[in-house]
């Protein structure tokens, strides 16, 4: 078998190669599809694992999408992604496919209850449904692996690049089921992210600190002196006379002498 991207299926429009590159789903050809087929039961999901035959990438697991009718049965096609990931993309070619050599077998992975997950942009708040959007992407997936990376499309066509991280069960380079079972998913907030820095309110001169006021001396006269007028130091702000009580001599006569 030979693997090609998607982009040399001439049969399919530009929308539905869009939407089959952001997936880890592959197209056969007819027979192959109706002989996987036929050794399976009704409705049961069929996973395969994928690898070169010449040891350049690692293997994957891919879902059978769909099939085609062209007269080379040894072709399937799947995402660039996973061409890449195969370690194929720079020997993919319609003149020779000799080197697009992979093997396959059908595997049943473990089912994921648990995945984390973590956007490379901020834009899932913009949809009217975010869950809905990122459910929607993921659902093109049938496995996923842990420390990975992943594209998934919005409903408004563009591709979000996501990390996987932690899933549960943890098992290191082997795929894991997200079909037909109940994920639970933990999103982390996007790479992008910008944590806000919180405004500083400035408070004026005369705010009140720890509840005492501190009164603000800003007036330009005190009584008709200028407050940089030595005659101004006795008096306080507009309205009010320092030390206006009556005084006590400290040798205990009754009244402060004059002065002649």
């Amino acid at each position: 078998m030979y693997v090609l991207p998607f982009a040399f299926h001439t049969s399919l429009s530009e929308d539905t190669i869009l939407e089959l590159e952001n997936s880890d789903k592959i197209y056969v050809h007819m027979e192959l599809f109706e002989s996987v087929l036929g050794n399976s039961n009704s409705g049961e999901l069929i996973i395969l694992e994928m690898k070169s035959m010449y040891d350049c990438g690692l293997p994957i697991a891919v879902t059978i999408g769909g099939f085609h009718s062209f007269d080379d049965k040894n072709i399937l096609y799947a995402p660039s992604w996973i061409v890449e990931h195969l370690g194929l993309t720079e020997h993919c070619t319609d003149d020779d496919k000799t080197m697009c050599e992979v093997s396959y077998k059908r595997i049943m992975p473990s089912p994921c209850a648990k995945i984390t997950i973590q956007p490379f942009e901020t834009c899932l708040n913009k949809y009217d449904d975010p869950e809905m959007a990122l459910q929607n992407g993921l659902e093109k997936y049938t496995c996923l692996y842990a420390n990975s990376t992943i594209s998934l499309l919005m409903p408004d066509k563009k591709v979000l690049k996501c990390s996987i991280y932690d899933c549960e069960p943890k098992k290191d380079f082997e795929p894991l089921c997200i079909r037909d079972i109940e994920l639970v998913v933990n999103l982390l907030p996007a790479k992008d992210y910008v944590i806000p820095v919180p405004k500083v309110e400035e408070k004026p001169i005369g705010a009140a600190i720890g509840g005492a006021g501190i009164i603000s001396h800003s007036e330009e006269t005190f009584h008709g002196y200028s407050k940089h007028d030595p005659k101004a130091r006795k008096f306080g702000p507009k309205g009010y006379i320092p030390f206006s009580g009556k005084g006590y001599r400290l040798d205990g006569k009754d009244d402060v002498e004059k002065k002649e």
